[in-house]
C-alpha cells in the first residue's frame, strides 16, 4: 500500500472523485467496490445521476485505519 496518501493541498471540505480515491488507496475499481460491499470502504455520496464523491476526511481516516490495522 502507498505511503503518500493524499496531497497536502486538499482542504478538509474537499470532495474526492473515484479516480482520486483509487489512486490514494492504490487499488483497482473492482476491488474498491467489493470492499464497499463488504463494509471495508465507505460508500459514496451521490451528488448526481452519474457522480459519486467521498469527503476528504473520510478517506483520510480510512487511510490511517488501513495503515494501522491494530489500533
Amino acid at each position: 500500500m502507498k505511503t503518500n496518501f493524499l496531497p497536502e493541498s486538499l482542504s478538509d471540505n474537499a470532495l474526492l472523485r473515484l479516480p482520486s480515491v483509487l489512486d490514494a488507496l492504490g487499488i483497482k475499481k473492482s476491488c474498491f467496490y467489493a470492499g464497499i460491499k463488504r463494509g471495508i470502504y465507505p460508500p459514496p455520496i451521490k451528488v448526481g445521476d452519474r457522480v459519486s464523491v467521498w469527503p476528504t476526511p473520510i478517506i483520510a481516516e480510512l487511510l490511517k485505519r488501513l495503515a494501522n490495522p491494530g489500533e
